[in-house]
């Protein structure tokens, strides 16, 4: 009874010291390549591919804002010529603003919430946008129709420019939320893998610590001594 005790213990301490040491051998194999890996994603493609995105979509939200707000504070006196240049400038700022967000809508919440919310601005004015000449698409983005646009600017300019303001309000509303978004929030995706990147390098250099440490080594070869001795007496 003494004796399978015995050899069972042997058994169990032999297991899990060659487990942990199976596990530091790994890691001290290549640590450093590991290490330089993670470290070439975070400096090299995480952190300049992510700075360049924030400085990107602050930019687009910028603009946007300021495409809005000069069709906003027009004058009540300027030309039909001035006010559909404004009007133009401003549409195709929208639109670049909705191409920007769909291609990064994938990234993650904050920024699905950002597209879709931008996108049902024309949408929400649709009936009286194309009253006025401008057409909403399935996609949210807005489109001139010239001639219907100048017709309305020539028949009821007063009802032109009430719902050009109702729908650059909105807009101006949409890009100031968007230029107030924080970085943390824009990169929640790129926040989770850099974790996941540390997270990978805390545990590694864990196992490479355990492994120069003489006494789990002591442990070790203590352990595998004591296995032997049981199989030499069994």
């Amino acid at each position: 009874m003494i004796q399978n005790v015995g050899l069972q213990s042997g058994y169990q301490a032999i297991a899990q010291t060659q487990q942990v040491a199976a596990r530091s051998v790994q890691a001290q194999s290549a640590p450093q390549e590991r290490y330089s890996i993670s470290q070439s994603y975070y400096k090299n493609q995480l952190a300049a591919k992510d700075l360049n995105f924030v400085k990107n979509f602050s930019n687009q939200m910028s603009t946007l804002y300021g495409a809005a707000a000069k069709l906003q504070n027009q004058k009540g006196n300027e030309s039909a010529d001035k006010i559909e240049k404004n009007t133009k400038e401003f549409v195709d700022k929208f639109n670049e603003s909705v191409d920007f967000l769909e291609k990064n809508k994938g990234k993650n919440k904050t920024l699905n919430r950002l597209h879709d919310s931008l996108t049902s601005v024309g949408k929400t004015y649709e009936k009286s946008l194309q009253d006025i000449g401008i057409g909403v698409g399935s996609d949210g983005k807005l489109a001139i129709d010239e001639t219907k646009f100048k017709e309305s600017l020539t028949a009821s300019p007063d009802r032109v420019k009430d719902t050009l303001s109702t729908l650059v309000k909105k807009t101006e509303d949409f890009a100031m939320r968007g230029i107030n978004t924080s970085s943390q929030s824009l990169l929640a995706e790129s926040s989770n893998k850099l974790q996941n990147v540390m997270d990978e390098e805390t545990y590694y250099a864990g196992i490479r610590k355990m492994a120069s440490n003489a006494q789990f080594m002591n442990m070790y070869y203590s352990a595998q001594a004591t296995f032997n001795m049981i199989n030499l007496f069994a």
